[in-house]
C-alpha cells in the first residue's frame, strides 16, 4: 500500500501534474510538507462556480473545467462535513486519482509509513480494545486512511450525529453532563434534547469570543454553569492562538491568556473536543467514579491509539464513532 506522500513523489517523478484543491490553512500545511520534501504542485484549482480570478501563494487559481484534461494528481486541501461537497469530492474521485492526506489538526507529527512503524505494536493494541465488529472496522479504516489519503475508505457515508453519540450511552436524567469545548453550545443543545432531563450541565470554552455566543445561545436552558475557561490537568493559566475559532490551540505562552480548570469531580458524563489537549484534560479527571466519557481522537497523529491506550487502565468498554465528514475529523472514543 502506497502512503499519500509515496503516491506524491511517484507522480512528481513522473512529472505528472499535481493539483491543489482547495486553500487555506490545510493547503498551507501541504504546500509547507511538499517544499521541505522538494516537492511542489503545478497548481491549485477550485470549483469553476468559485473561481473569481483569486491568487493563492503565487498561483492564478484556475477552475477545474481548465485542468481536467490534464489527468493530474489531485491533493484534496480542504475539510467538509456538507454532504453536497462531499459527494462532489468523491465523483472527482471517479474520474480522477483523488488524495486527501492526512494533516494534523494539531501537533507536527505525520502519520506516514516510518510513523506507523515506529507505533505498530501500539496501534494493535489499541484496535483490540474494541470489542465489537463495528469499531473495529472503523478503526482499521481510519489507520487505512491516515496512510494512504483514500477517501474510499469513508464513501459509504456510515457516519453518525452528535444525537447517535449520545443515545448510545446508557444516560438517565440525573446525570451531571460536562461538555469540554463547548463552542457556542451545539452539543449542549443535542445533549439536552436527547435525553430526558438533566441534574446539571457544565459547559467549558476557551475563547471569549466564542464564549459570548455560547452564553447567548444556551439563556434559555436551565441548570447550566457557563465557564469561560479551558479544561486542564490542573486550575491556573496558559494561553490560545487567538484566532477564536473551533480549533484554538492552548499553547505554554502566548498573548491571550485563559483561565484552566480540572473538570468537576461530580461529572458523570464528560465530553472532550479540546483541540489536541485532550491527554492534558484527561489526566485531570477524578476516575473513582468512572463516569461516561466521549473523547475526541482526531486532533493528533496518536491520540486514535494513545488515548484508548491510558484510560484502559480505568476498566472502560470502547466503541468509536466517526460524524460523517472529510478527512478523519471527529472521531469519537465513547467510553462507558
Amino acid at each position: 500500500m502506497m502512503t499519500s506522500w509515496q503516491k506524491i513523489r511517484t507522480a512528481h517523478l513522473e512529472k505528472r501534474p499535481i493539483y491543489l484543491y482547495g486553500m487555506g490553512n490545510g493547503a498551507d500545511k501541504i504546500l509547507d510538507i511538499l517544499a521541505e520534501t522538494g516537492m511542489s504542485v503545478s497548481g491549485v484549482f477550485a470549483s469553476d462556480d468559485f473561481v473569481r480570478g483569486q491568487a493563492y501563494k503565487g498561483f492564478r487559481v484556475q477552475k477545474y473545467s481548465d485542468i481536467a484534461h490534464l489527468n493530474p494528481l489531485i491533493i484534496i486541501a480542504f475539510g467538509t462535513s456538507l454532504p453536497e461537497v462531499m459527494q462532489r469530492i468523491f465523483d472527482l474521485s471517479k474520474r480522477h486519482e483523488v488524495i486527501m492526506p492526512d494533516i494534523p489538526v494539531t501537533g507536527t507529527e505525520l502519520f506516514d509509513d516510518d510513523y506507523f512503524i515506529k507505533n505498530q505494536a501500539e496501534i494493535n493494541a489499541a484496535k483490540n480494545l474494541f470489542s465489537d465488529e463495528n469499531s473495529k472496522r472503523l478503526f482499521e479504516d481510519i489507520i487505512n486512511f491516515k496512510l494512504t489519503g483514500d477517501i474510499n475508505y469513508f464513501s459509504d457515508a456510515g457516519g453518525c450525529s452528535f444525537a447517535d453519540i449520545f443515545k448510545s450511552l446508557p444516560l438517565t436524567d440525573n446525570e451531571i453532563y460536562a461538555d469540554c469545548g463547548a463552542y457556542t453550545g451545539d452539543t449542549v443543545k443535542i445533549f439536552s434534547e436527547t435525553v430526558k432531563g438533566y441534574k446539571r450541565i457544565d459547559a467549558y470554552e476557551p475563547s471569549e469570543k466564542t464564549f459570548k455566543k455560547l452564553v447567548k445561545n444556551t439563556a434559555n436552558m436551565y441548570d447550566i454553569s457557563l465557564h469561560n475557561a479551558a479544561v486542564w490537568s490542573e486550575d491556573g493559566e496558559a494561553f490560545i492562538d487567538g484566532t477564536n475559532n473551533r480549533n484554538s490551540n492552548i499553547l505554554s505562552t502566548g498573548k491571550q491568556a485563559i483561565k484552566t480548570v480540572k473538570i468537576s469531580p461530580d461529572a458523570t458524563v464528560i465530553k472532550l473536543d479540546v483541540e489536541g489537549s485532550e491527554m492534558q484534560a484527561l489526566s485531570g479527571i477524578d476516575f473513582t467514579k468512572k463516569p461516561k466519557i466521549i473523547c475526541a481522537v482526531y486532533h493528533k497523529s496518536e491520540d486514535i491509539f494513545a488515548i484508548p491506550l491510558y484510560l484502559k487502565q480505568f476498566g472502560y468498554r470502547f466503541k468509536l464513532k466517526r460524524i460523517n465528514c472529510l478527512p478523519a475529523w471527529d472521531i469519537f472514543l465513547i467510553c462507558e
